[in-house]
């Protein structure tokens, strides 16, 4: 039985920067989430995403969320009820030290020079965004941006992660990502890693989908992604997400939404 549903945030709750949210869809998450707090048969879903605490906090009121959440790519566990956040254990200090040097090798090489903008409030992780603000031309400039940031950080790779999301250019500590968040997760919920149901998309996906009890994906997720997924809703993003809920429910012997 899934006790838990792990969602990626952009590409499967949103469509990604720049896009209106589907708030039928999220409306139907947010009744499904506060019916779940109260019947413990439903499995609640989560959040497991690249993107700071506060915006998974807000994302978190929307959607009626009160389980623990995954932030910047593993690095943070985020408790909604009790407001706190835990740093992962596995994190070292000398990734630490890296991430600040990069961080200001950045800056110096892309943000001045006006090529590329870090997102704020990331409190270890960096996530750099293209300038570019026409999503079709983003993605594109995605790209190019990720090949950009391995040549400039290639000589301190053994302290660090990048990964390509829908939306950034994603720098953790080295033996970080959502796997390693995800084992976190599993061990604060008391819930077996095989009982959780994971939802992705991208690229950055795939490090706790390979390892989650039954990885699933909307219709607009890679194929690398599709591959590996034991559901592939016919519906893209949030409509997808609400398919895969409805899905797993069946499976779990509940008709829901």
């Amino acid at each position: 039985m899934f006790r838990v549903i792990l969602s990626d945030i952009e590409g499967c709750i949103t469509p990604g920067k720049g896009y209106f949210l589907d708030h039928e869809s999220i409306s139907k998450i947010s009744k499904y989430n506060m019916e779940s707090e109260k019947n413990l048969n439903l499995p609640p879903l989560t959040l497991i995403t690249g993107r700071p605490q506060p915006y998974v906090e807000a994302l978190l009121q929307m959607i009626g969320g009160f389980t623990p959440s995954i932030c910047e790519n593993g690095a943070i566990i985020y408790f909604p009820k009790e407001d706190f956040i835990k740093i992962n254990p596995e994190i070292k200090k000398d990734a630490i030290n890296a991430l600040t040097k990069i961080k200001n090798e950045l800056i110096q090489e892309l943000v001045l020079k006006r090529r590329a903008r870090i997102e704020p409030g990331k409190e270890i992780c960096i996530s750099l965004n293209p300038t570019e603000t026409i999503p079709k031309k983003y993605y594109q400039k995605l790209g190019e941006l990720y090949s950009e940031v391995s040549n400039i950080i290639s000589t301190k790779k053994r302290f660090v992660n990048i990964t390509r999301s829908k939306s950034a250019v994603d720098i953790t500590p080295y033996g970080i990502d959502k796997y390693s968040g995800l084992k976190v997760l599993s061990s604060i919920l008391d819930v077996d890693i095989a009982h959780i149901v994971g939802i992705g998309d991208s690229e950055g996906d795939l490090s706790f989908l390979k390892h989650i009890g039954h990885a699933t994906c909307p219709n607009n997720a890679i194929d690398e992604v599709k591959i590996i997924s034991k559901f592939v809703s016919n519906y893209p993003h949030a409509e997808g997400v609400c398919d895969i809920i409805y899905q797993i429910n069946r499976l779990n012997g509940y008709n829901i939404l």
